[in-house]
């Protein structure tokens, strides 16, 4: 009989070794350097299974503080579930389970709230708030309030900025202040302006004329300014002759100069205000999550608290964190009574095993909301302290080997010969890395060289589409289009490149950078029109219908209107036969109708009426999913609807949905796609393009721009791309760095195929500018083009995959079918028969109804502070779930005396903790023997229509009696009737809490509510055995 040949050991990384540390040695800090590819995820994920499979005891006092922050709750969703399916694959069970479903995976924002719901009273800070997406609304409330803009400037400084600047570009300045930017304080009275010099400029014959004008508009402008005029704007050159140029801007820049930081400190004092204004609502923006979280943390009492919390944190994506998210994080790390700041003052840094940071600084892209410099000095500060070891994965196991080595011989000298720019780490191959292929394309020279850069980007696409064809999918090592993308720095490049590649037969897929929901025509124009028939006085949302979706002009609707704005309403039929009366009558028609509509049957009647399908379908916009976006919406009504949700709250729901992220559009298998490298990284494709190296990236900025030139910096304020010069060397030289980095993460989305595009021909070489050419040095100071080894080297034409070295690949998946109508009823029928989730405490909401509507007694011992009760509710919780009930009273009195340092009601605290100590509870749970289980997650299965969702406080297990307890904390206040109030609330709760546990174990159960207040138990259900 032959022996069965052994299957050959997989050969381990190059980086092996580094990652184990990683992985296993848990009891140390690490800063992480990780490249593309090189598998980060399942590292962080490794480890975080590593502390739950590790020492039991161990594992249940860090899991429920551990903190791992992510940069998208998408990448944090996905991190959890990988960490939870690993866990539960070593079969640890419920002791790790349960303090693994209290860790924390999110967003550094999320986790900011978090802090702030559970810590935020310590010190006086807003517990209950709602967290904002989108504050236009508020921010446009607060505007029209605003009686004085900055009462606490002297109001000469405030005059005169506004005398200077329009309201709208200073209030679009303070709309881009954030919190932790330095901000001058000390503003004079601006400077005189003289105008002699400018008076003084003898022009030649042929100038006079243009002399003459720009003398006159800086007479006006100053007579204007000099007399107090409300607005005078500085005036602009009409002249562009070097020599009065000169004498104009000496006149003026002294003035110019003031008025920057002082629009900037004028414009702080409005954002102030704002912050103000809507912490007074309990609103708060992502901005004020981080702000109020670092206040929190910077509290001595609150700071020595949350420490002793034993936050164990690691952060991912660190390169893209700013300096007050990673001083939040890094002060929780620290000794429990470690003074000030760590990162600004020094002190004694995190603590072993409680701070580990990972990203990769040449894949820092996000300058305008990262601080790169901070990360730096954070990686430096945290080694040189010996505080954490720096551990660098170098593998990639994305690559093939062609890519990498192409990576690496042009990156690595283009990083080095920057001044400034980050350290440059090499990537390896993975073991048994396949070749792969790098070409370079040559497009052959356009039709007309000088055409717009948007009609060359147009041809460049044609050609680029025909050669792709040519090649086939099989050269490109792809098996469906989709496996394939074109990465641009722009995105406003994506839309020409997509006209090309259409006009050819090649179908594109365009994923943009700012996919929000506002942005989506179908949902805003739906969401406006829910909004009109919700608000019907809403005249602002109304006008905006009748100028976007009917396309009257603004003429029309002020020759209508006539300055009586009480005429925008729907609430009247508006006489006369002039189109913005027609829509109106129609539209008020249309309100009428849906108020008396179900949800779903309204909005499919707003899409019919106002032929909204048809409208959005004229605008011939490329990409537009309309049919799919429009059956969504229905889709959302419907869900609104069976939620019991009005007409007006449905309207706030999707206005409350125009700022967040669009879902990821479905990849359409026969579509190339199309997208910026910012929302490639962390993809990757088989084959990728790295088009249009010569075409110059550029920047459209907005002004007023507010400008950042490096940590610790006071920013700068620009009115103008004038205003742009003097910090224009540190600007240009910082975006430089960021593109050389933007490249780098283009060039490594590829698996088996990169290809690069020389487009030389197609666009003028130009040294100043930013082009992934002057990046690489492909232009010469003079404009030649300059000899590259690694580009100039490569081929000129792609090769069929080697089979032998390359695994086939995957057959294509098939192309889903089309649901016919019947399928569909089918699903939704399948769908309404599904079982639906009950939460606890819907299961006694009748009762709870009830119960409210009685006339109740109340006690001397109710709270009158509902969000103390709330908080000590969940200290209660978080205390008891980690009491030793077999310790003795006196071991018992000593573990609550350590938690009344955190309680929010320390006498209510003693002396329900006193009653506990002597309550016929107490002694039930103190027996040896029982096996508790403290916070156990159910989802149990009541009936064929339900699904019972919760967690049982303490379960329990007598195996004496043979029987459990389930015992429920209950911190309600106490009334003059609590055990029938508790009883009747609650019974239905306990009822399914036990019905679940004794169809799991077949044993009888009891299961009861503990008051607090009244130390009452107070029995609700009880089942037999089998």
């Amino acid at each position: 009989m032959a022996k069965a040949s052994k299957q050959p050991v997989p050969m381990p990384p190059a980086d092996q070794a580094v990652r184990d540390r990683f992985v296993t040695e848990v009891e140390r800090n690490f800063s992480v350097i990780a490249p593309a590819g090189v598998g980060k995820t399942k590292a962080i994920v490794d480890r975080v299974v590593a502390i739950a499979t590790g020492d039991p005891e161990r594992a249940r006092a860090w899991l429920p503080k551990l903190v791992v922050v992510t940069y998208t709750n998408k990448a944090a969703d996905e991190m959890h579930q990988r960490a939870r399916n690993a866990i539960i694959e070593r079969r640890v069970g419920l002791p790790v389970l349960t303090p693994f479903n209290r860790a924390f995976f999110g967003t550094i924002h999320s986790f900011c709230v978090r802090l702030l719901r559970t810590h935020g009273h310590l010190c006086g800070l807003p517990t209950q708030f709602e967290p904002m997406e989108n504050d236009d609304d508020l921010w446009r409330e607060f505007v029209r309030q605003l009686d004085v803009l900055a009462p606490d400037l002297p109001p000469d400084l405030v005059a005169a900025v506004t005398r200077l600047m329009s309201m709208d570009a200073l209030f679009a300045l303070a709309r881009e202040v954030r919190p932790g930017l330095p901000f001058p304080r000390d503003i004079a009275l601006p400077p005189r302006v003289n105008l002699k010099g400018v008076h003084d400029q003898t022009p030649r014959k042929q100038s006079e004329a243009s002399y003459a004008r720009a003398k006159r508009a800086a007479s006006a402008w100053l007579e204007a300014w000099e007399a107090k005029a409300a607005f005078a704007p500085l005036p602009a050159c009409t002249t562009s002759a070097k020599d009065f140029v000169a004498a104009w801007e000496h006149a003026f820049s002294p003035l110019r100069e003031w008025l920057g930081p002082a629009a900037l400190r004028v414009a702080g004092a409005i954002a102030d205000a704002y912050r103000v204004y809507r912490r007074a609502r309990g609103a708060l923006t992502y901005d004020d999550q981080i702000e109020l979280a670092w206040e929190l943390v910077r509290h001595p009492e609150a700071a020595r608290r949350l420490r002793r919390e034993g936050y164990r944190v690691i952060l991912d994506e660190a390169q893209d964190t700013d300096p007050l998210q990673f001083n939040i994080l890094l002060e929780l790390a620290r000794p429990a009574d470690a003074p000030g700041g760590w990162l600004d003052h020094g002190g004694t840094p995190p603590e072993p095993g409680r701070f580990c940071l990972v990203g990769d600084p040449q894949q820092s892209i996000y300058s305008a909301r990262a601080d790169l410099a901070c990360y730096e000095r954070v990686r430096e500060r945290l080694v040189q302290e010996r505080s954490a070891e720096e551990l660098v994965f170098s593998v990639t196991f994305r690559c093939d080997a062609a890519i990498i080595n192409t990576v690496n011989a042009l990156v690595q000298p283009m990083f080095a010969r920057t001044d400034g720019q980050v350290a440059y780490h090499p990537l390896q191959g993975r073991p048994g890395v396949t070749p792969g292929q790098v070409v370079r394309w040559t497009p052959q020279r356009p039709p007309d060289p000088k055409a717009g850069v948007d009609a060359l980007t147009v041809d460049f696409g044609r050609q680029l589409a025909r050669w792709l064809k040519e090649q086939g999918l099989a050269k490109l090592g792809a098996t469906t289009w989709s496996e394939v993308a074109i990465l641009c720095p722009r995105t406003r490049w994506l839309q020409a490149l997509a006209v090309g590649l259409r006009e050819e037969g090649l179908g594109p897929q365009i994923h943009s950078d700012r996919a929000v929901r506002g942005e989506n025509p179908v949902y805003a124009w739906f969401t406006a029109l829910v909004t009109v028939m919700a608000k019907p006085d809403d005249g602002f949302e109304l006008v905006g219908v009748l100028r976007d979706l009917y396309g009257l002009s603004d003429e029309e609707l002020a020759r209508w209107c006539d300055g009586d704005g009480a005429r925008w309403t729907l609430r009247a039929d508006p006489p006369g036969d002039e189109p913005p009366a027609r829509v109106l009558r129609a539209l008020a028609a249309l309100a009428r109708e849906v108020e008396a509509l179900p949800l779903r049957d309204a909005a499919q009647r707003i899409i019919e009426a106002t032929a909204l399908r048809e409208r959005l379908q004229a605008l011939a916009l490329p990409d537009l999913a309309l049919d799919e976006e429009l059956e969504h919406l229905r889709a959302v009504a419907a869900q609104a609807e069976s939620d019991d949700v009005s007409l007006q709250a449905f309207a706030e729901q999707l206005r409350d949905g125009m700022s967040e992220a669009l879902p990821a559009r479905p990849v359409a298998p026969d579509a190339v796609q199309l997208l910026t490298m910012y929302k490639a990284k962390g993809l990757q494709w088989a084959a990728v393009v790295v088009p249009l190296f010569f075409r110059t990236i550029g920047e459209n900025k907005k002004y007023p721009a507010l400008v950042r030139t490096g940590t610790g910096r006071a920013p700068q304020v620009a009115l103008s791309s004038h205003d742009l010069q003097p910090m224009r060397e540190v600007v240009d030289e910082l975006k430089r760095q960021e593109y050389q980095r933007l490249l780098y993460v283009g060039l490594t989305r590829a698996q088996r195929t990169l290809v690069v595009t020389d487009d030389d021909a197609f666009f003028p070489r130009k040294k100043a500018t930013s082009t992934f050419a002057t990046l690489l040095g492909l232009i010469g100071d003079d404009g030649s083009r300059v000899y590259n080894e690694v580009l100039d080297t490569l081929p000129d034409a792609l090769t069929a995959p080697d089979r032998a070295t390359r695994p086939a690949p995957a057959a294509p998946p098939p192309a889903p079918a089309v649901p016919s109508e019947r399928d569909l009823a089918d699903a939704v029928q399948r769908v309404a028969d599904a079982p639906r989730r009950v939460l606890p405490y819907q299961l006694g909401e009748a009762e709870a109804r009830a119960e409210r509507a009685l006339d109740r007694v109340e006690t001397e011992t109710r709270s009158t502070d509902a969000e103390a009760a709330r908080l000590y509710g969940i200290w209660w919780h978080e205390a008891i779930e980690a009491a030793d009930w077999t310790a003795g009273p006196e071991a018992l009195r000593r573990h609550w005396d350590n938690h009344f340092a955190t309680c929010p009601q320390p006498e209510r605290g003693r002396r329900e903790v006193e009653l506990l100590l002597a309550s016929g509870l107490h002694r039930r749970l103190a027996r040896r023997g029982l096996v508790l289980r403290r916070e156990i997650p159910i989802l149990w299965r009541r009936s064929d229509r339900e699904c019972v969702e919760g967690v049982i406080d303490l379960a329990a297990w007598d195996p004496d009696a043979g029987r459990w307890l389930i015992a429920d904390w209950k911190t309600n206040v106490a009334t003059a009737d609590t055990e029938t109030h508790l009883r009747t609330i609650y019974t239905p709760q306990l009822r399914a809490y036990a019905e679940a546990l004794h169809a799991i174990t077949g044993q009888p159960v009891e299961a009861g509510v503990y008051s607090t207040a009244t130390s009452l138990w107070i029995p609700c259900a009880e089942i037999a055995g089998r």
